[in-house]
């Protein structure tokens, strides 16, 4: 069956139901009804609220009105910590008074280069005032981001990438993997491998990475003086190169390191995803969880809690992500004259969120 044409009402239906002249509508709503009164104001609001009115953005565009829209190109894995990002960028979007326009960037919806160029072209079409990169892009065009600069958009980022001449606020991965490896040695874990991807990438994003959580795990282990046999920051190809899903992922890095020798009494993941290849990897192996493998992620997936025994890991700062993102990006465009926050990097910490699979419940 058809589809029936969605109706757009105008400001002469609004008027008409009010039984007032389309000019008052039209001052009022552009903003340019200062003769008429506060009432005259409200009956009018209301009616285009009841009526469901929207303004066009062509007819905003050419009077010179500004958009109120906040772009945001989001790039994320099909994992929950990803939309929960993006939910709270956009939460943090409306606290500040704007309307969001989310593009996604992922692998399983929009990765090809001509979706790159036409996610933007919509944004720069619908006259966003500002611009905030999420997450992971560690293959985007970076080119395009000059067509923002170019029209001078403010931009932000929010975890992922650190761009040149673009703030960034990110979860502080060093600190992060420090807490969590003094946790494990804390419940008296000393042969510890931490899991990560191999660095990839044309934005050196991955590199960043791995470079933040190799620091933050060996400082802990410098720390409590466990020698260079017993921390172990292990690699593993990306799954760009290596075609394997992140579950695959985690059960060949842990194999690797069991067929090596190797008899760690601790494993801390690259996320909880690499978590649940690990768990599987043991089941099929005989080892236990936590009795002879504490295991642990990074990021507080919801899977986590399905699994057994529930798995310990690091919980991102989100909303704090969020909130602080867009207070640097409102600022920028409702005072385009201050002084740019452009080099600025601002590392948020980590919430380590313990359970049963590090061992800390039955210690």
């Amino acid at each position: 069956m058809a589809r029936k044409p969605v109706h757009t009402v105008t400001q002469r239906e609004i008027a008409q139901s009010l039984g007032i002249h389309q000019t008052t509508v039209s001052a009022i709503l552009s903003g340019k009804g200062e003769r008429f009164p506060e009432e005259m104001h409200r009956r009018v609001k209301e009616a285009a609220r009841r009526l469901g009115y929207r303004p066009s953005a062509s007819a905003r565009a050419l009077r010179g009105v500004r958009s109120g829209l906040i772009g945001v190109l989001h790039f994320g894995r099909s994992k929950d910590t990803e939309s929960h990002r993006l939910h709270e960028i956009v939460s943090a979007i409306h606290r500040q008074g704007y309307g969001p326009l989310a593009m996604p960037m992922a692998s399983r919806v929009m990765w090809l280069k001509k979706d790159e160029v036409s996610a933007c072209t919509v944004m720069l079409d619908a006259r966003v005032e500002g611009l905030v990169i999420s997450g992971f892009a560690d293959d985007f065009d970076l080119e395009q981001l000059e067509r923002f600069r170019e029209m001078r958009i403010p931009t932000v980022a929010v975890a992922g990438v650190k761009l040149p001449g673009i703030p960034q606020v990110a979860e502080d991965r060093a600190q992060a993997l420090y807490d969590m490896t003094s946790h494990l040695i804390a419940q008296g874990r000393r042969r510890i491998i931490c899991l990560h991807r191999w660095p990839t990438g044309n934005t050196g994003f991955s590199s960043t990475m791995a470079q933040a959580a190799a620091e933050g795990f060996r400082r802990a282990a410098g720390e409590h003086h466990l020698s260079a046999q017993e921390a172990i920051f292990h690699l593993h190809p990306a799954l760009i190169h290596s075609g394997m899903n992140a579950f695959q992922a985690g059960e060949n890095a842990i194999r690797e390191v069991w067929e090596s020798g190797a008899r760690p009494e601790a494993v801390i993941c690259y996320d909880d995803s690499w978590a649940v290849g690990v768990y599987h990897y043991c089941s099929r192996h005989g080892i236990r969880i936590p009795d002879d493998l504490a295991v642990v992620g990074f990021e507080n997936q919801e899977i986590g809690n399905f699994l057994d025994p529930h798995l310990t890991t690091l919980s991102l700062p989100l909303k704090a992500m969020g909130t602080k993102a867009l207070e640097w990006l409102t600022a920028a465009i409702r005072n385009p004259v201050a002084p740019r926050l452009a080099e600025e990097k601002v590392l948020l910490p980590c919430e380590l969120v313990v359970r049963e699979s590090c061992g800390a419940a039955r210690a």
